[in-house]
């Protein structure tokens, strides 16, 4: 019998509500897969004749490795891990990355001004290099501190030492470094305050709730505590795709060509490459596990990274140097 439950509970400590979401329908089809043929679905012959089955009906190599390794994390909760990942699957080309350049994203933020969540959402991936997923799963009080005799528009930033700041939880990292404070700008926060003015659930002291469940885990309280938050969505909080639409829509004005908005996190990860030249600086601000993550986006700036690295210059030879080889030239002469 799978224990589901405690999978998804050991997930909370690790991954995003989003990828989560995704996780367990991801396992659920697996599941139908297994019942309906009579397999063991904690066999790992089970998840290759799975993988061999996607193949069939024609799926993409990425769709079905997004697929397999969210069964496979079942798998490593279970301590079976290393044993499924020799499940032979097609390999996934890797893709040049893509970016928007600085103007261009600003232009994009500004035009979704009518828009305050949008805005809101497009500011923080690119000036936090957030993912998508850990942008729309942010509580309000991941951003602001919470002030009960205020509204929560009215509430103040996290800050170190002047600088506004913000609690973030990454998706995509080791256990024990998911989840801390990291520097934003003040273009953040007034975004934020804007999204949270227009949000009509708060209006009039309803957001008094928020105040009788602000100690529970994030998992048990209400969804009006999600800053981008959606009474229409099951989850709570706005769709990804609703997002992707607006962002499409604003680049068709703007005459841009349209990208994911995950290429906003790309260009936050090539303007910092490229003002700093320091790799291990942008690792650690965007949270990848590996700095060959990091080192995709270098090819995106060459021009200016280049300026961060010093050239060799040729010593100047000595008189004294000089007269001694060309002696010696004169010798073997």
């Amino acid at each position: 019998m799978m224990d589901v439950e405690g999978w998804i509970s050991w997930l909370r400590r690790k991954k995003a509500p989003t990828t989560i979401y995704v996780y367990t329908a991801y396992m659920r089809k697996y599941i139908d897969f297994c019942e309906a043929r009579r397999l063991d679905p904690e066999r790992v012959e089970s998840v290759d004749e799975w993988v061999g089955h996607m193949q069939k009906k024609g799926l993409t190599p990425a769709t079905i490795n997004t697929q397999f390794y969210a069964v496979a994390s079942y798998f490593t909760y279970i301590g079976r891990g290393q044993e499924v990942l020799r499940v032979v699957r097609p390999s996934v080309k890797q893709r040049r990355i893509e970016i928007y350049q600085l103007d261009e994203a600003w232009r994009l933020i500004d035009l979704a001004g009518t828009n305050p969540h949008i805005k809101a959402i497009l500011t923080l991936l690119l000036i936090n290099g957030l993912r998508l997923g850990e942008a729309l799963t942010l509580h309000i009080d991941d951003i602001l501190q919470p002030n009960w005799s205020r509204p929560p528009s009215e509430w103040e930033p996290y800050t170190i030492e002047g600088t506004p700041c913000i609690y973030v939880t990454r998706e995509k990292v080791r256990e024990g470094i998911d989840f801390g404070l990291e520097p934003t700008q003040e273009e953040v926060i007034e975004a934020v305050r804007n999204t949270l003015r227009a949000r009509e659930d708060l209006q009039g002291g309803a957001w008094r709730e928020l105040k009788r469940s602000v100690n529970l885990p994030k998992e048990d309280r209400p969804h009006r505590w999600y800053l981008f938050y959606s009474p229409h969505s099951p989850r709570g909080y706005y769709d990804p795709s609703g997002v992707r639409k607006h962002l499409g829509r604003l680049c068709r004005i703007l005459g841009i060509p349209y990208r994911s908005p995950h290429k906003l996190r790309h260009t936050r990860a090539t303007h910092i490459i490229a003002e700093t030249g320091d790799l291990a600086a942008a690792q650690q601000f965007l949270r990848h596990r590996s700095i060959a993550t990091t080192m995709r986006y270098v090819h995106l700036a060459p021009q200016l990274l280049i300026k961060k690295i010093p050239k060799v210059e040729r010593p100047e030879a000595s008189g004294s140097e000089e007269k001694d080889i060309n002696s010696g030239e004169e010798k073997e002469e």
